[in-house]
């Protein structure tokens, strides 16, 4: 909920750039008030973030003696002064309320909002149990490895023009911040490595729009349209198979006893389909290059790299989230619950139907704390009693 609610504020704010309207401001002002009270503990962190963002890149931009042409004022006192806070404030609190109480019918909802925040500022105290350092840094490194290395791609590409835009330094200054708070917030959890997922993507994007441009307008030879294209569908071969060798290996290595490994134990037909690829890449490129251009070799790599990448990083991201939902071992669950308490709370439900006639009132003692897993699946059973031995 918090990236979604930061998307629409982005939008919001860009219509309002360009059309300077009451509804836009009155919807940005929505969206981020939405985002640091309706959301989770680290939506407050996120709305902190795109403001100090967007205040840095404009005075960044501004100190490059960038300014719009009609502009009377500088742009952040004119953005300022002209924001109609008394209508987008109020406007705002009102649907804070109705959503919180829920349409006025729960009024008890307004403690949601102060929970929020006191998690948010319980955050940065020590955690309750042991976690990674700047854990969403790590998660969003770990599942997004190819958007790093477009984005990366992308603030080179930026680098080598005379001018940065305003939205490539906001970028830029939102993944930083980003990767400062991961560090600082103790109580982030793997979803909040969605930070980073904005300013990577728009970083990447400048990238992938230079990949996908026509490079024959930047050469005197004809090359053809579909020479990046094929370049690409290479690539992604070679990727698919380097990865694979690549992960034998890895077992290879694990598997390894700490004493006395030698080269023999690794799995020969693996190594050399690494070298075989990595060559591979490297005598493809010069051949492309030289048949056609560098700019055909690096735009397909590149595009090959991006597409291998979507696709690696929705397997990911589904085995995460899904096939490896009640495994520990992996790094987005460092908590995480098993899949057989479902078969615990079917058996339940059976006993209850044999011996209770289907009503809930089985007695059930339970070996476990009143506020953990086990007291979730009996919450069903007022009769189920909490002890402490058995």
């Amino acid at each position: 909920w918090s990236l979604l609610a930061a998307i629409l504020l982005l939008w919001a704010l860009w219509c309002y750039w360009e059309t300077r309207s009451l509804r836009d401001a009155v919807l940005a002002t929505i969206f981020a008030s939405a985002l640091k009270f309706l959301t989770e503990p680290g939506g407050p962190l996120l709305a902190l973030m795109i403001g100090a963002a967007l205040v840095i890149a404009v005075l960044w931009t501004r100190r490059d003696g960038w300014e719009p042409d009609d502009a009377d004022q500088p742009l952040l006192a004119g953005l300022v002064s002209k924001w109609p806070w008394s209508t987008s404030i109020l406007v705002a609190a009102l649907v804070i309320v109705i959503v919180a109480t829920g349409l006025l019918l729960n009024p008890s909802g307004l403690t949601a909002v102060g929970e929020l925040l006191a998690g948010t500022i319980a955050g940065f105290g020590a955690p309750a149990e042991p976690s990674v350092l700047a854990y969403p840094l790590v998660i969003s490194v770990f599942y997004d490895t190819p958007l790093w290395i477009l984005a990366i791609v992308g603030v080179v590409l930026a680098l080598r023009r005379d001018h940065m835009t305003l939205l490539e330094r906001l970028w830029v200054v939102w993944a930083l911040l980003a990767a400062l708070v991961s560090v600082l917030f103790r109580g982030a959890e793997a979803a909040h490595g969605l930070w980073f997922v904005i300013p990577l993507a728009g970083l990447s994007s400048s990238a992938i729009a230079e990949m996908i441009a026509d490079e024959r307008r930047y050469s005197l030879w004809q090359i053809p349209w579909w020479a990046k294209w094929l370049v690409s569908v290479g690539m992604i071969a070679a990727l698919a198979a380097f990865t694979i060798a690549f992960q034998s290996v890895a077992r290879s290595l694990v598997a390894a006893p700490e004493i006395g490994f030698n080269v023999a134990s690794l799995n020969p037909a693996s190594m050399i389909i690494l070298l075989v690829t990595i060559m591979f890449v490297i005598v493809g490129y010069f051949m492309t290059a030289s048949l056609w251009n560098n700019g055909a070799a690096l735009r397909g790599i590149g595009l090959g790299v991006a597409i291998f990448g979507a696709v690696t990083a929705l397997g990911s991201g589904w085995n995460a989230a899904v096939t490896n939902a009640g495994n520990p071992v992996e790094l987005w669950h460092l908590d995480a619950t098993s899949s057989d308490t479902d078969l615990l709370r079917e058996t339940l439900r059976e006993v209850s139907l044999r011996e209770a006639r289907g009503f809930s009132d089985l007695e059930v003692n339970v070996l476990a704390p009143q506020d953990g897993v086990l007291a979730w699946l009996v919450r069903d059973y007022p009769a189920a009693r909490f002890i402490t031995s058995p």
